[in-house]
């Protein structure tokens, strides 16, 4: 499995580079707002997903290890696979497709190349609510919330109500139960 590749821009394509890395180069699938941002003749680094089929081997490339985590999310959904993944995550940085899954936008999604109406609501359902990020408040590494989520609440949910309360985790746990059980 080949999951980061640093090297030499060889060449640029419309949806992919060449990445030189010693005497290998490696075609390199990109979102195209990444593709703009790289010059030929100049060193890049991707974070990569190495996808092996029976008929095909590709690399899909990303900037950080935030956006190949959200790539491997999208392909969670069914009927979204890597060539729709990309396409999603040429809309734009992460933050912007979280906040449109967690927000129902429709229409931005289907703005990707090749993503249709249902396809673009299939992600918003089955993706709503579990791609919030360990660094936003109530992150986590919050135990209070890892406690509730191990009792059936969900993710998000037990986020927002720990969120706003104070005191050792069997406080905030209790606390949260309290409301959640209204």
């Amino acid at each position: 499995m080949i999951a980061y590749l640093k090297g030499t821009v060889l060449e640029k394509g419309k949806e992919h580079v060449i990445l030189l890395c010693g005497d290998i180069g490696y075609l390199v699938q990109l979102p195209t707002h990444l593709i703009a941002s790289v010059e030929k003749g100049k060193e890049a680094r991707f974070y990569t997903h190495h996808i092996v089929r029976e008929d095909a081997s590709d690399l899909m490339g990303f900037a950080t290890a935030q956006e190949l985590d959200f790539f491997l999310k999208l392909i969670t959904v069914s009927g979204v696979g890597p060539k729709m993944g990309l396409h999603l995550m040429s809309l734009g940085p992460v933050e912007s497709l979280r906040k449109a899954v967690e927000s129902g936008d429709v229409a931005f999604l289907e703005s990707a190349q090749g993503v249709g109406r249902k396809s673009a609501q299939r992600v918003i359902l089955e993706l709503k609510g579990k791609l919030i990020t360990d660094d936003e408040p109530g992150g986590g590494s919050d135990e209070a919330v890892s406690a509730l989520e191990n009792l059936g609440y969900p993710r998000a949910k037990a986020r927002e109500i720990v969120g706003a309360m104070e005191g050792t985790t069997e406080e905030r746990i209790r606390a949260a139960l309290k409301v959640l059980s209204r």
